[in-house]
């Protein structure tokens, strides 16, 4: 479809099918259905006209839950799918690859799931550190739930085997008691470093640290990537200080090019209350909406609190953010 039909002005499209005839679309909202004469008196003397040929025309698409702000970061991360990576070995080659070109950076991949990958397991610190011992290496799990750092990254967080696991994540261990890399839920915490975003068990946090010119970059990405699919309208379901000031500062400088609302994460509703924020707040194209509250991990990663078992391992429960009090 052409993109004026999302942006444009002024537009008089023609089905091309028996009904309706034709489609009044002003700036951006259709705003009549029916028959050409109609249409066209709706939109007046000044439009462009578009035949559609048959094809059909539509509303902009609603994404009721994403993290547009994590999307467009990872797009700078190394693609370690199941389609682009099907095996630990191809994983280690694509981070190392991105390690080779930005030597001293951190290497950044997501995307991997450990039930499609070939060897049938998750990578762990020792695979990573197959990519790199001198730099940080990261690799989100595609639920984005849970992390798998190397043992630069690990040492560098502080994580040994003696730490025990926060209150509603994993450090995950091997069978003889040893973190092996892998990161759950709330343990992502420590990724963010020091200064970052902490959400404590109210959530896994993807919230990394970059420079709020890098964040605004990668807003603008992930609107380019909603459109090009015909979503107009997101809902950020987890929102944080990081994310609420990336918007606001998109939205102040004419940057937003998608209806976004927002959905604050529950590590910080005492704030939120304190402030009186019970109802909406915003306008058409940037609001607060309510709360994200989590109450377990995710089926994707094998964490929601199940307690019967999982069918792989019945002895398997996943685990809860919050002690049921």
């Amino acid at each position: 479809m052409p993109d004026q039909l999302v942006t444009g002005g002024d537009i008089l499209t023609m089905a091309g099918g028996p009904s309706p005839e034709a489609i009044a679309v002003r700036g951006g909202r259709i705003a009549a259905v029916g028959s050409r004469d109609h249409c066209a008196g709706v939109l007046g003397a000044r439009y462009d006209t578009v035949e559609l040929g048959g094809a059909t025309l539509l509303p902009g698409f609603v994404d009721a839950h994403c993290h547009p702000l994590m999307l467009g970061q990872s797009q700078t991360w190394v693609d370690c799918t199941p389609e682009r990576a099907p095996s630990i070995d191809d994983i280690v080659g694509a981070l190392g690859h991105r390690a080779g070109l930005r030597p001293g950076a951190p290497v950044r991949g997501f995307g991997y799931h450990q039930g499609r990958l070939s060897d049938g397991r998750h990578p762990d610190r020792h695979d990573l550190d197959r990519v790199t011992v001198e730099q940080p290496v990261m690799l989100m799990h595609a639920s984005g739930h849970g992390i798998v750092v190397n043992s630069h990254l690990l040492d560098a967080i502080g994580v040994d085997d003696a730490m025990p696991d926060p209150p509603g994540g994993v450090i995950h261990r091997d069978a003889a008691g040893h973190a092996t890399g892998l990161l759950w839920d709330a343990a992502t915490d420590l990724i963010t470093g020091e200064g970052g975003v902490k959400i404590t068990n109210h959530g896994p946090n993807f919230h990394l640290p970059e420079p709020m010119a890098d964040l605004l970059e990668a807003l603008d990405l992930a609107q380019e990537l909603f459109l090009a699919k015909g979503v107009t309208s997101v809902c950020d379901a987890q929102v944080s200080q990081r994310e609420m000031t990336v918007w606001l500062a998109a939205r102040d400088a004419g940057r937003l090019r998608v209806r976004a609302g927002m959905l604050v994460l529950s590590s910080l509703l005492d704030e939120v209350l304190r402030l009186g924020l019970h109802s909406t707040l915003g306008d058409d194209q940037l609001a607060f909406l309510g709360i994200k509250c989590y109450s377990d991990g995710s089926l994707t990663s094998y964490n929601a609190a199940i307690d019967a078992g999982y069918a792989f391992d019945p002895c398997h429960h996943g685990h809860e953010y919050h002690a049921p009090e």
